[in-house]
């Protein structure tokens, strides 16, 4: 019964809804339509693999939508679209060898955790931008792939804009207009990036542990001859995140207040990929 409590407990905590959260399934219709409208029409002209890397593109995309001001929205889908498509293309120039890509995972997953230092937006579009090349370094067929897969992950990020704006327009005229709010908060400046470069920083710490599971799952996936490694590795990357409170869902967003208090604080800890391994 003790055990049986315990479980319902961590349930609990994994999957409890966030406080002034609501569903939008306006969101939800349109992220679909994004995705698989193009990829039944690629399907059906014969080109399923690019339809494949638009659906991906649009996915990824949506989850760099914040749902703030339209301004914010706009720049964060525009450049998780552009930024993903970058991504997606360099993964597949810069493959090599196995422990070349497990270097180049640990850089790229690093950095990327260092980006919170910046903000809510700049930490998820480091999370999302991540995902694309990671992918991207799985796939073997070369460079000569690599304008296709940005072209098709830009096309879905395309799409999803289109479609966003399209459904946002069309709701403006059934209800009050969203107000823009602009946070006044400047951007940190670099020696406020620099400041987090020591090994007392606890945003640091979690950049570097997460980079160093990332690559310690995508070399087991090599080593062991597993499951493909970029599977073990993106578990780690997403599964990792600095509030608890978004670590089930990498689309789940948190309020802004709740994610500065905490940004401070960000957990050092490994357990979702040991538990994968």
């Amino acid at each position: 019964m003790a055990r049986k409590e315990r479980v319902k407990k961590r349930m609990a905590v994994l999957f409890r809804s966030n406080s002034g959260a609501k569903p939008n399934p306006v969101k939800g219709f349109y992220t679909a339509l994004a995705m698989f409208l193009p990829l039944l029409v690629l399907t059906m002209l014969g080109q399923r693999a690019f339809g494949v890397l638009v659906m991906t593109g649009a996915l990824l995309t949506s989850c760099g939508d914040i749902d703030t001001s339209y301004r914010i929205q706009a720049w964060s889908l525009g450049m998780t679209a552009v930024g993903g498509a970058l991504m997606s293309a360099l993964g597949r120039l810069i493959g090599g060898p196995w422990w070349v890509e497990i270097v180049e995972i640990f850089l790229v997953v690093f950095i990327s955790g260092l980006l919170s230092v910046y903000g809510r937006v700049a930490a998820t579009m480091g999370l999302l931008l991540t995902i694309p090349f990671v992918s991207s370094l799985a796939n073997r067929s070369g460079p000569a792939t690599a304008r296709p897969a940005a072209g098709g992950f830009l096309l879905g990020g395309a799409i999803l804009m289109l479609f966003a704006f399209l459904f946002a327009w069309l709701q403006s005229h059934r209800s009050m207009p969203r107000n823009e709010v602009r946070p006044n908060r400047s951007q940190p400046p670099l020696t406020t990036l620099t400041a987090q470069l020591t090994l007392t920083s606890p945003l640091l710490r979690f950049s570097l542990l997460r980079a160093v599971g990332a690559a310690v799952a995508a070399g087991s996936g090599w080593i062991l001859g597993g499951p493909p490694f970029y599977w073990a590795a993106l578990t780690v990357i997403i599964c990792n995140q600095q509030d608890r409170d978004v670590r089930s869902v990498p689309c789940r967003m948190v309020s802004r207040n709740h994610l500065d208090r905490r940004m401070d604080r960000p957990r050092d800890y490994l357990s979702e990929p040991v538990a994968f391994l």
